[in-house]
């Protein structure tokens, strides 16, 4: 099934090791992320629900996303987001640094469409919650427990990043800002343009 090929490729580009507690990926600045995604949007998670695949030797579980906003680019008013792994009856598959989801949660994903469903852009690093600090400022939290992180350093070598270097807890209004000063604006059209399209 093509869409397993691409979630497990995808899976092994980011995923260097793996242990029973901990993974270890490659720490994706934003302009990278977004430069990867189709669209960044906020939403809300209406249904999660995780099944096998056609041959029952994968699962994958399918978050229902109805977008409030669109910060980035275009989808649906309501994406269906696919994420490897899930649990189906007493059978549970764990991929460490992939996203989870729950019902009712608000979230700001970074996605892009393949074949059907949406994917999330960095695995974990394009997937943050919502919450509201008791002051009603709204705050990004991205859960990075058990996460290591490589970044590309000199000569493409990978090199350890600190955790003192990422930030899993950013305001949101400081972060929309981030994003859009990284969004090229459209080109207009110069005046001897417009000239020549109306000859």
């Amino acid at each position: 099934m093509r869409i397993g090929r691409v979630a497990l490729s995808l899976i092994f580009v980011l995923l260097i090791s793996v242990n029973l507690y901990s993974s270890t990926l490659v720490y994706m600045e934003l302009k990278d992320i977004l430069n990867r995604s189709e669209a960044v949007v906020r939403g809300v998670v209406r249904e999660v629900e995780s099944r096998y695949n056609e041959e029952r030797t994968k699962i994958f579980t399918y978050t229902l996303i109805e977008v409030k906003e669109t910060i980035n680019g275009k989808t649906p008013p309501v994406i269906t987001v696919q994420t490897y792994g899930g649990k189906v009856g007493d059978i549970n598959m764990k991929v460490p640094g992939m996203p989870e989801f729950k019902k009712g949660e608000e979230v700001l994903l970074f996605v892009k469409k393949v074949e059907d469903f949406y994917h999330i852009v960095g695995m974990i690093q394009g997937k943050y919650s919502i919450q509201k600090s008791e002051s009603g400022e709204e705050y990004l939290i991205n859960d990075f427990r058990d996460i290591a992180f490589k970044k590309v350093g000199v000569d493409n070598k990978l090199e350890d990043l600190s955790p003192s270097e990422i930030s899993s807890r950013i305001k949101y209004s400081d972060f929309i800002k981030n994003i859009k000063s990284l969004i090229k604006p459209e080109s207009k059209p110069t005046p001897t343009e417009k000239t020549n399209k109306g000859k």
